[in-house]
């Protein structure tokens, strides 16, 4: 699930990138939230990375989920607490702050909390035919 959630992410911030790019280098607002050069080269270079992590399998983007939720937590920290570089350099908003929050939490449940599915492996692996199907329940004949 975590390579879902990195594949849509990534796909998101590339192209909020690429659109806020095509609108203007200088300190505005997309929407809602404050964009500039530097943000839109962000969220391009985010969006490309996090597509990477998620094409490396469900480790990589597990390890991909837990390293955005590092870097974009410090992010969010430096909105919410104001720290000038941060907030001037990204022109970051209240509404980026709470975006980058939502980003951070998606990034920690699938990086660190999410259960990982248990793949069934041996002979039964792929039971296609019902009597294999058969065998696989407990206490059935063999």
């Amino acid at each position: 699930m975590a390579k879902r959630f990195l594949t849509g992410l990534g796909i998101v911030l590339l192209l909020v990138g690429l659109v806020g790019a095509f609108t203007g280098g200088h300190d505005h607002e997309l929407i809602v939230f404050g964009i500039n050069a530097t943000h839109n080269m962000v969220h391009i270079v985010s969006g490309l990375l996090l597509i990477a992590f998620a094409w490396g399998g469900e480790r990589s983007a597990r390890l991909g989920c837990r390293l955005f939720f590092a870097v974009y937590g410090l992010v969010t920290l430096g909105g919410f607490f104001g720290i000038e570089s941060i907030v001037s350099g990204l022109n970051i908003n209240p509404a980026d702050n709470f975006l980058h929050l939502a980003i951070i939490l998606g990034c920690a449940w699938h990086g660190f909390f999410r259960p990982t599915p248990i793949v069934p492996s041996g002979p039964y692996r792929s039971a296609s035919s019902s009597r294999d199907r058969e065998s696989l329940e407990i206490g059935s004949p063999r």
